[in-house]
This record gives C-alpha cells, structure tokens and sequence, in this order.
C-alpha cells in the first residue's frame, strides 16, 4: 500500500491533529489516475496548502488503488459550504497537479510530453565552475537589489559560459529592474536560444511586452509559454489573460486569469486579483472588482500593481 505521512505545520489546531485523526474529523474521498490506466507504482508527493484556516487539511493517506483520502477537521466547518482542499501532486515523468480538491473528484496524471518546458535549465547545469560562481555572486547581489552589482556578474557568467539560459535570464531580470526593458528582452532571447525548454525566460519576455504594452507580442510569446505546460509558472497564465483582456473578449480573460489564481493556492503571485478587477469592473460589477482590488493591497500593499489597484477603488468610489 503506498501511504503518505499525516502533515501538520503552523496552523494544526491542537497536538491531538497532529498525532492523528479526530473522530470529529470530516473525510473527503478523491481519486487519483494515471492517464494511461496503469496503477501507481511509486509515491506521489503530496502536499496540502493553506490558503486560509477556514480551508485547512490536516493529513491525508493516498493507497495503492489510486484512492486519496484527505481529513479536515469538522470544526472549520462553517454552515452548509463545499469542504474543500487546495493540494498539489508532483510524480515523476508526469505533469504536476495544483488545484482545488472536493468529495469525489478524479485527479488524472498526465506524462510529460517530448515538448514539455522545464522550470530548470538542463544545460545550465553544465556550467563551469567560474561561472557559476559569478551567478551565484550575482544571486546575492539581487537578493539585496543591487541591481548594478547583479548585472556585473551576471555578465561576468554568461561571458565566462555564453550557453549559460539561468544566468541570461537573471540578467535580463537585473536590466529591466534597472529600467532596461529592450536590452532585458535581448537577454531573455537569448536565454531561450541557449535553453529552449527552460520555460522562465519564456514568461519573463512575455511580462516585458506587457510592460511596454506591446500586447500582440505578449499574446504570442505567452501562448508558446503555455504550450510548454508551465505548471510552474502561473504567471504565464496571467501574462495571456492580460493580452487576452486587451486585445480578445473578456470572457477568456476571465478564464485565463482564474487558472493563473488557480495554479497558486499559496498567493506567491497576487498579480492576477487586480487583473481580475478590472475584468469585473468592466463588466459593471463593482461590488466583486471592489473586493479583488482590496485582496491585492492586503497581500501586496506595495506591490507592483498597488498603484493600480488603488486607481481602481479611487475610480468606483467617484463612481458611486
């Protein structure tokens, strides 16, 4: 029987969750399948998220016949809403699985394809030791924002290694910081020249355009992002939903931005809430553009969209 270990972190509600289940604890049943019908043959990693305490998994058992019971204790329970889980499955040769679980859902493990983008650079890793050394240096420097400082040695590494994608694309990072947008998209190109599977510089060139406004290119670039399937990237998602917002129909830009919020449970990129708050504001719903606008300052308040979001309350106020 494959079986995970119960997982309790900072938001257990007493060492009895912890030590296992309560009687009082409710149980949601899912199902876990590989695309191919064949069983499991190794464990999944699974981990729980919690987005909120009102939403919270305290442990979960995932047996050999696919069958994934997760437990949430009936006293976060409130009136007659869905009991769900925010989980996320990672299995080897196969695309990782986020998303939001209830009372019989059927989760399907798909392989990954020839084509499949990477969330790490295979042919980075090759890197000579002087170079990596440069790019860890130039890690450090934009660990502080010291963005000058990060671009010498970044410099300094894809010179030392000119197939080095991680250290081009940490470049073009350092540039735009410093308000070099088009030499910054030079060096995201060439980090998808050195790397085409390495899926980051991908989005961050997709992000540049929507910088610049350059909306068709943003639309293409990351359509190719998310042909690559990036999982790991939610903010490919948002960058095709933002072009989609401009150029296409709301509707699918709707879409595009609930699967960016989607596929990060944990809030790492709020980006989308304002985006979504236009969506609902152009849509004549103030009520729920209101509430997206505040989500983002409360998560964010000095966020790269912080100005747009207080715009956007700033202009539904004088609305009213």
């Amino acid at each position: 029987m494959l079986r995970t270990m119960i997982v309790c972190g900072l938001w257990a509600l007493s060492d009895l969750l912890c030590l296992g289940a309560s009687l009082a604890d409710l149980e949601i049943t899912a199902r876990v399948v590989l695309e191919d019908g064949s069983p499991l043959k190794t464990t999944p990693l699974i981990s729980l998220y919690v987005p909120g305490a009102e939403d919270m998994c305290t442990g979960q058992e995932l047996f050999m016949d696919g069958t994934l019971r997760l437990r949430v204790p009936r006293v976060m329970i409130q009136g007659e809403r869905q009991v769900t889980c925010h989980i996320s499955i990672t299995l080897a040769g196969y695309r990782k699985f986020t998303g939001l679980v209830q009372e019989g859902t059927l989760i399907t493990m798909r392989r990954l394809g020839p084509n499949e983008g990477s969330a790490v650079s295979v042919v980075s890793l090759r890197a000579p030791a002087d170079a990596r050394k440069e790019y860890e240096a130039g890690e450090s420097a934009a660990s502080k924002r010291k963005w000058e400082k990060a671009e010498e040695h970044f410099r300094a590494a894809v010179a030392s290694y000119p197939e080095y994608a991680m250290a081009w694309s940490e470049l073009g990072q350092a540039l735009e910081e410093q308000g070099h947008v088009d030499e910054a998209k030079d060096a995201f190109q060439k980090a998808r020249e050195a790397d085409p599977q390495y899926v980051k510089p991908v989005v961050q060139l997709a992000a540049a355009n929507g910088e610049q406004e350059h909306w068709e290119e943003e639309m293409r670039i990351s359509l190719v992002a998310l042909k690559m399937h990036p999982v790991e990237f939610p903010a490919a998602y948002y960058y095709h939903a933002e072009a989609t917002y401009h150029l296409g129909t709301v509707k699918d830009a709707e879409r595009l931005t609930r699967e960016a919020l989607q596929l990060d449970p944990g809030g790492t990129f709020p980006e989308p809430l304002v985006l979504l708050g236009k969506i609902f504001e152009k849509q004549g719903n103030a009520h729920d553009a209101v509430i997206e606008y505040k989500n983002y300052l409360k998560v964010a308040p000095h966020g790269v969209k912080a100005e747009e979001a207080k715009e956007g309350l700033a202009r539904l106020k004088r609305g009213n």
